[in-house]
């Protein structure tokens, strides 16, 4: 996990540069930023854009023509006609820190339960290992969703949690809902959209299960970087642009 640990040093050193008069800053505080401030709305959202951003990457690629496919996964990825200016990143930034992420994240099979010295406060991490469990469950999309409806409701009367654990649970939440129905099969109750993108030509080493986790552990650890290191936030809908093409840059790669 060398880049995540890298990351999340490199950022924390600056929010303490930038905060330096205020002498309540501790290490602890790395994993207790503030709120982003999103409403439940712009949460939402970043499952819609994690789910429009793969469709328009999956429609261009020709899985039948190339072997690994991933370099050409990513080249549409770097395609895509989105502006993150607004976040203060360039596309080219943002895909070369989603990259460096989701290699790391294959590296623990895509299962927040197997990242050691992880960032996530425990109390976050506790929703986030459920929501892992559910999708190592899950075998037709509408008793996922049910899951993760009941989830969010717990979640959302935890007084435990922080604003901003609260945040990184509910868009972790929304982008299991949304990567569920693009990936599972039809007769599971999902779009199936691998095959269709693909006319019905499956390749052997496509895993939709691995997609799926992807997306969520993609959410998950970029949502807690961008988190730690807003000192200066962009609009919230650059952000959940963010959170979304990262969740699904990890997506589309990982179930090749």
């Amino acid at each position: 996990m060398k880049y995540l640990k890298l990351f999340f040093a490199a950022i924390f050193g600056i929010f303490l540069i930038a905060s330096c008069g205020d002498e309540g800053i501790t290490p602890d505080s790395q994993n207790q930023p503030d709120c982003i401030g999103f409403t439940k709305a712009e949460m939402a959202t970043v499952g819609t854009l994690h789910n429009q951003y793969v469709t328009e990457v999956y429609q261009k690629v020709d899985f039948d023509n190339c072997n690994n496919c991933s370099e050409e996964v990513i080249q549409e990825f770097a395609n895509l006609d989105v502006d993150f200016s607004a976040f203060n990143k360039t596309q080219e930034e943002l895909i070369n820190e989603a990259r460096a992420l989701y290699q790391d994240l294959e590296a623990i099979q895509f299962d927040l339960r197997n990242w050691q010295d992880h960032p996530f406060s425990q109390e976050a991490y506790a929703y986030l290992s459920s929501i892992m469990e559910e999708m190592d469950a899950m075998e037709n999309y509408s008793d996922f969703l049910s899951e993760m409806i009941n989830l969010q409701t717990i979640v959302d009367s935890d007084a435990s949690l922080s604003c901003f654990d609260l945040e990184l649970v509910t868009i972790t939440i929304e982008v299991a809902k949304s990567s569920a129905y693009l990936w599972l099969p039809q007769s599971a109750g999902g779009l199936d959209f691998y095959s269709i993108s693909q006319e019905g030509k499956i390749q052997p080493r496509w895993s939709w299960r691995n997609a799926a986790r992807a997306d969520v552990s993609a959410a998950a650890g970029y949502f807690m970087s961008v988190g730690v290191g807003l000192i200066v936030p962009g609009t919230n809908a650059a952000i959940a642009g963010a959170i979304g093409f990262a969740s699904g840059f990890a997506s589309a790669l990982g179930g090749l």
